[in-house]
């Protein structure tokens, strides 16, 4: 009777332990996935942040051959000239 009555008791709390595990082991399933997605989706915009880092970075140095090359032209019209 008294095994009965420890069983009756403990069953119950028992099977919700079980099923907070479970529920818990889901849920971090869950959060790893997550946190899985926001390292691929960071990796991702850094790879596109790079590759606009070095589009601008190729950009300014045309921008700076042009401004060189111009110059230079100035120069030597004033050099024609004078």
């Amino acid at each position: 009777m008294v095994v009965a009555a420890i069983l009756w008791v403990t069953a119950p709390i028992t099977a919700l332990a079980v099923m907070w595990a479970i529920y818990s082991n889901n849920q971090m399933e869950v959060m790893q996935k997550e946190l899985w997605k926001l390292e691929y989706d960071n990796q991702k915009l850094k790879r596109q942040l790079n590759k606009k880092k070095a589009g601008d970075e190729a950009l300014r140095e045309q921008v700076n051959q042009e401004v060189e090359r111009r110059l230079k032209d100035e120069r030597n019209l004033f050099k024609t000239v004078g």
